[in-house]
């Protein structure tokens, strides 16, 4: 619930829209990511794309001017995380809808016992056949 009430989650993934990503910087001859101050989803304040200094501060900056000219915005508490928005165009309605026929619907999912406690594994899904 915190990170939902401090905007670190939000109600309503804009991932699953398609305009959505997570992503960082990497050195090509090596693979290696750029210092960005904290790991991708660091739900906190460091996570900020603000809240850094030195080379992490410019290295996600630089991630922020390659994606700008793209037409992608950065969510200001996450440094990784960018929706694309086209020039006029208003936010994109939700589509919190199921990625596939074996799930529930929008709205019918409970979490399983335990999922809030350390160390819990999520059981594997065994998608049926669809109909």
């Amino acid at each position: 619930v915190h990170l939902l009430d401090n905007g670190y989650i939000s109600r309503r993934s804009g991932h699953n829209r398609g305009n959505t990503i997570d992503l960082t910087v990497i050195t090509l001859a090596t693979g290696e990511a750029l210092d960005m101050g904290t790991a991708w989803d660091t739900l906190s304040e460091a996570s900020h794309t603000a809240n850094a200094v030195g080379p992490a501060l410019e290295n996600r900056l630089l991630l922020k001017g390659l994606m700008r000219p793209e037409g992608f915005v950065n969510y200001y508490k996450e440094w990784w995380h960018f929706v694309f928005v086209e020039e006029g165009e208003k936010e994109l309605p939700h589509r919190d809808v199921p990625y596939a026929c074996f799930e529930p619907p929008e709205g019918a999912w409970t979490p399983p016992p335990g999922w809030d406690r350390a160390g819990y594994v999520a059981p594997a899904i065994e998608p049926g056949p669809c109909p």
